[in-house]
């Protein structure tokens, strides 16, 4: 009677560290995405390359990412001459931008608006990568940041991918050295 009790509190205890591990390995893991570089230090007349990253997605299709940055000090620089406006430069590392329907950024607003779908029989994207970048030509001393204010991730059926989303801050100090005149008293010597 013992054996067969500690035989089934044996089978008991194999069963919940099976039943524990795998509950830990199906757990889902959230898409983030984010502003690569997330912080940084530049000066004044730096330009500074700027990726949207979208990481651990699965069966994504389309996105639709809305941005601000801070004009005041950020200006971002025209990724595609070609085209009227200020353009952000589409990425072919993940989702393929077989159908781009916005690519714009407003300096005056300090805005970016970011949309782009793929096209069948194009397979959906899995993984992490680039969506898009762009450059900002730094303009002024301040703290600046670049934010995704709303961010839509999509599958082939249009449904909604749920996802975070990492913003950046960048730190842009003074213009530098400042050099004062020296100013002495001549000493008088009695």
């Amino acid at each position: 009677m013992a054996y067969c009790l500690k035989k089934i509190i044996v089978i008991c205890l194999l069963l919940m560290c099976l039943g524990m591990t795998s509950a830990h390995t199906t757990a889902a893991v959230i898409p983030v995405v984010r502003v690569s570089p997330a912080a940084g230090t530049y000066d004044v007349g730096d330009e500074v390359l700027v990726e949207i990253w979208v990481d651990n997605v699965t069966e994504l299709y389309g996105a639709d990412i809305q941005m601000t940055f801070s004009s005041y000090n950020m200006t971002v620089l025209d990724g595609d001459p070609a085209l009227p406006g200020v353009q952000v430069t589409p990425s072919y590392d993940l989702l393929l931008p077989d159908l781009v329907i916005k690519k714009v950024a407003d300096n005056q607003l300090g805005t970016i608006w970011y949309g782009v779908t793929q096209l069948n029989p194009t397979p959906p994207a899995s993984g992490s990568g680039i969506l898009f970048s762009f450059k900002v030509s730094i303009t002024r001393p301040l703290a600046g940041e670049i934010v995704i204010v709303e961010q839509t991730l999509a599958d082939r059926n249009g449904v909604t991918i749920p996802a975070d989303v990492q913003n950046a801050a960048y730190q842009i100090p003074g213009i530098g050295k400042l050099f004062l005149p020296l100013i002495s008293e001549a000493l008088s010597v009695p």
